[in-house]
């Protein structure tokens, strides 16, 4: 069975590509907790339980519950990459700011996981504790289920996985991460948006300058971030939209800049959204739209609005 390894017999090999992910969301997010879902495989040997993380699915700020001690993911987010995931769910992972853990609302969601999840025995928790930026804690528990009685209290047993025992795999460049479909822009390729957003733009100095709402349609989604442009050696306080279409990858990503009420826009460029459905597009894609910005809109912005809306015509 399963719970009957002890901490020294139980590995965790994570996908290095996957383990950067997480640390570059948790520095996204500073003295705040995020997370995400993990997915792989469990591979029981005669002595050795080795516990393989290979994936991570971060929810983006509508699918989630981000604050200062507690983070959740909405359910329908879950349900919806346990439904297409065709690896094994494996647990959840979480930061947290300095102050270690798990805490013990950690500990009545585990309870609580088994409670509404009968048919599955396992699940860890994967903690990544951020002292500071350059120095971060992972913090590892595996919990097994071992009676039935959810009331008890004594449900399940608790493993904790020393760091010795966390092994960094070099990622597989030829299995790149599938990207969940879902109406619309899949939620994952919107949360590597902003995150590359943030990385690209020196002016932004966190991802919740980024904001994300829908569009004419549910499945329209629109982020927006700010941005100052030079005009006339005066600055003008702009917003860049970038909005994503409905029937995505079909369609056109249209980019506008905006007033900072938003009561008047102007289209400068579109996109066909078929090139953008693989996360690995996403940083030449935006550094293309960078270029654009810089160099585009300081000209557009010098001309009258009649000659504008002319040669859009």
């Amino acid at each position: 069975m399963l719970y009957s390894h002890q901490e020294e017999s139980i590995f965790i090999q994570i996908d290095q590509n996957t383990y950067d992910e997480m640390i570059n969301e948790g520095l996204l997010w500073p003295q705040i907790e995020t997370g995400g879902m993990l997915f792989g495989n469990i591979i029981e040997e005669e002595q050795n339980l080795v516990i393989k993380i290979q994936r991570t699915y971060i929810p983006s700020s509508e699918d989630c519950i981000r604050e200062a001690a507690y983070f959740e993911i909405e359910p329908e987010f879950a349900k919806m990459i346990l439904s297409q995931e065709s690896l094994k769910y494996l647990g959840n992972w979480h930061k947290h700011p300095g102050y270690g853990g798990p805490s013990q609302g950690d500990r009545r969601q585990i309870q609580d996981f088994f409670g509404n999840n009968p048919h599955l025995d396992f699940v860890l928790t994967f903690i990544l504790n951020f002292h500071s930026d350059a120095f971060i804690e992972p913090i590892i528990e595996t919990y097994f289920r071992t009676d039935e009685n959810l009331n008890s209290g004594h449900s399940f047993l608790t493993r904790y996985i020393p760091q010795s025992n966390l092994i960094f795999i070099p990622s597989q460049l030829d299995e790149p991460k599938p990207i969940i479909q879902t109406s619309g822009i899949p939620n994952a390729l919107i949360s590597r948006i902003k995150q590359e957003l943030v990385n690209l733009f020196d002016h932004l100095s966190s991802i919740e300058e980024i904001q994300e709402f829908p569009g004419q349609t549910p499945d329209e989604k629109v982020i927006s971030f700010p941005y100052t442009v030079l005009i006339q050696q005066e600055k003008v306080n702009i917003l860049i939209l970038i909005s994503f279409p409905p029937e995505f990858p079909k369609g056109k990503i249209y980019f506008d800049i905006s007033s900072e009420d938003m009561s008047k826009d102007i289209t400068f460029k579109t996109h066909p959204a078929e090139t953008l459905t693989d996360l690995e597009l996403v940083s030449p894609f935006l550094e293309v739209l960078k270029s654009d910005i810089e160099h585009d809109i300081p000209v557009l912005l010098e001309k009258p609005l009649w000659r504008v809306m002319r040669e859009k015509l």
